[in-house]
């Protein structure tokens, strides 16, 4: 390669064009909300409140919330059609997880005189390759419409099946400070 044809890629996120940065939030936005309605049908499955499917899901990777709703729908299921469509909506959720995840992780910049924005590639097997893909704002906004979808799908499947969590019906307590300090107050305060 001549000196001559050497690009100095931009990687200020500032300069990122709006459009690119509006088509990255809907990915992230639409991730995060398909997200919830798994959790959403953790809590359904679980028969379980609103307030209990977050503190039982909010730490649980991806993974595991696939696993964990394959594993309840297989213990209450009524039927095998019914484990191979929740099977079908969980296959579409994990791609549009797949897709949302290689896209927000990714590294991305600007050509210094085109404008055009890249995706970049790491690789790092013997020696370090980077690779900019040129980046097609129409079809990342297409893949954060897929993500959309696939939470609208399995929610739909929750409505048709009634598989939603519970109402709280008995209210939440208050806050109480955990820390051993402050528990130990309160136990020297009961034992007076």
């Amino acid at each position: 390669m001549s000196r001559s044809s050497f690009v100095v890629y931009d990687y200020e996120p500032g300069k990122l064009p709006p459009e690119f940065l509006q088509a990255l939030g809907m990915v992230t936005a639409a991730g995060a909300h398909t997200e919830s309605i798994v959790q959403r049908f953790i809590g359904g499955l679980l028969a379980i409140d609103e307030i209990e499917f977050h503190a039982v899901t909010t730490e649980m990777s991806a993974q595991l919330m696939d696993k964990v709703a394959r594993s309840l729908i297989a213990l209450n299921a009524p039927s095998a059609e019914i484990i191979d469509r929740v099977d079908d909506l969980l296959d579409a959720v994990n791609r549009a997880t797949e897709r949302r995840n290689i896209l927000v992780h990714s590294s991305y910049c600007r050509h210094p005189e085109t404008g055009a924005v890249y995706r970049v590639k790491f690789k790092a097997r013997g020696k370090l390759e980077a690779k900019p893909e040129l980046v097609d704002i129409p079809d990342i906004r297409r893949q954060g419409a897929e993500i959309y979808r696939a939470g609208l799908d399995l929610m739909q499947f929750i409505c048709d099946h009634e598989l939603h969590p519970r109402n709280r019906v008995r209210p939440l307590y208050e806050e109480i400070d955990r820390k051993p300090k402050a528990r130990k107050e309160r136990q020297a305060a009961r034992a007076k």
